[in-house]
């Protein structure tokens, strides 16, 4: 579901699938799961294995998975990004928060699995948008009290542009204008 999902706001926001960059908040078996479905589609659009997993990028509560990750499990392992890719970041960090990750990555998707309410901030929202001018957002954690943003907060914070598709019920919102 969350695969077509993706197609189709690819589509509403002008582009497909394979060209886009994508950011997930959560690293478990449902984000990785799902990350691999992405990956499979974005193979049946034309991309290598290589640059369709160079396009997904897992965060989780230690960070940007990367080679070398100590205490990475067997279903992470074929998605960790390589850190001789990542010398160019402007960060110093040697964690790569989710915040690192959207500055460097400039994401077109985001997606959250991480059960964590509010770890899509205004802040993150807001330097997602400024370098896309359709986010698609996917704050996929239920119960809604677990949801890393509200619809309306994603809405609001990307100026009415945001595509937002959520794995909890919301009562239905619009946009003024």
């Amino acid at each position: 579901m969350t695969v077509g999902t993706l197609i189709a706001a690819s589509r509403a926001a002008g582009s497909q699938l394979s060209y886009q960059k994508i950011v997930f908040l959560g690293a478990g078996s449902a984000g990785c799961g799902i990350a691999e479905q992405i990956i499979a589609q974005t193979q049946r659009e034309g991309l290598s294995e290589e640059l369709a997993r160079s396009r997904v990028f897992m965060v989780d509560r230690f960070g940007l998975l990367t080679d070398g990750m100590p205490n990475l499990l067997p279903f992470q392992t074929k998605l960790v990004q390589k850190r001789d890719n990542l010398k160019n970041w402007d960060t110093d960090n040697e964690v790569l928060s989710l915040l690192d990750v959207v500055r460097n990555v400039k994401p077109d998707i985001l997606i959250g699995v991480s059960g964590q309410t509010g770890l899509f901030t205004e802040e993150i929202i807001r330097e997602m948008h400024k370098h896309c001018e359709r986010p698609i957002v996917m704050p996929l954690s239920n119960p809604t009290s677990r949801v890393e943003a509200t619809p309306q907060d994603i809405i609001a914070w990307t100026e009415g542009n945001a595509l937002v598709a959520t794995g909890s019920p919301f009562d239905p919102g619009g946009v003024e204008g």
